[in-house]
């Protein structure tokens, strides 16, 4: 198995906060479709 040292790898440039924040948008509209998708399990 190969691994990863955090040591080893290189962030040339930092992450955007711009990025951050379209990231955590997705994460929640992501969440958002899951749980519709569970109640619509478990009420239907």
């Amino acid at each position: 198995m190969i691994g990863l040292e955090a040591k080893n790898l290189d962030f040339s440039e930092e992450i955007s906060s711009e990025t951050i924040n379209i990231l955590q948008d997705r994460i929640n509209k992501s969440n958002s479709l899951y749980e519709k998708n569970i109640n619509n399990i478990k009420y239907n």
